[in-house]
């Protein structure tokens, strides 16, 4: 028994000093990380960061705890885009979710693009249309892929267009439209742009 108690502490002890010797092998404000890697150190700031205020319209936020956590909430008859339910001020001054848009159903479906497509998106009860366009065309502007439907009458901005695409280079002529790649991101994407675009 003692003997294993002796070795176990030899490990440790060599354990401690090959992470000491990992670190000056790295370079100054560097370190080994869990793959054997060198990274740059992170140190935490002496004071935490303060996180931007946050309003969400048709909604509500309740502070948790000391503030840094919250909770968001629609009104009666709004869908929280994107699902966010808590986000967390990060000790860098972000929060940790995107602050999401409270948006109501019942807008009639706009109309597709030429040479495009518009769908709404029955995970957020049709309250978001996601616009599309075909091979060889682009959306335009590009930061309006997604509407939001603000009051269940109106939507929160206009019917992009599809525009084509002028290239000098030889070779297929594909655009960010409906393709098996677009299908496969599309979900992560939309998420990520849906609250930003969607914001009134």
């Amino acid at each position: 028994m003692t003997s294993l108690i002796l070795a176990l502490v030899a490990a440790i002890i060599s354990g401690t000093q090959g992470s000491r010797m990992s670190e000056l092998d790295c370079g100054e404000g560097m370190m080994r990380d869990l793959d054997g890697a060198c990274v740059k150190k992170f140190v935490l700031p002496k004071t935490k960061l303060e996180c931007p205020k946050l309003s969400v319209d048709n909604g509500e936020i309740f502070l948790i705890g000391s503030g840094r956590m919250v909770r968001f909430y629609c009104d009666t008859g709004f869908t929280r885009v994107p699902d966010t339910e808590i986000a967390i001020c990060q000790v860098m001054g972000t929060w940790s979710k995107t602050v999401p848009a409270c948006l109501m159903a019942g807008c009639q479906a706009p109309p597709a693009p030429a040479n495009g497509a518009v769908r709404l998106l029955s995970e957020f009860e049709d309250t978001v249309a996601e616009f599309s366009c075909g091979l060889g065309h682009v959306l335009s502007p590009a930061s309006a892929s997604v509407l939001g439907c603000v009051d269940g009458e109106k939507w929160n901005g206009s019917v992009p267009e599809c525009r084509e695409i002028v290239s000098d280079q030889p070779g297929p002529r594909s655009g960010p439209g409906v393709s098996a790649a677009s299908e496969v991101t599309r979900p992560l994407a939309v998420l990520a742009s849906i609250a930003l675009a969607l914001r009134l």
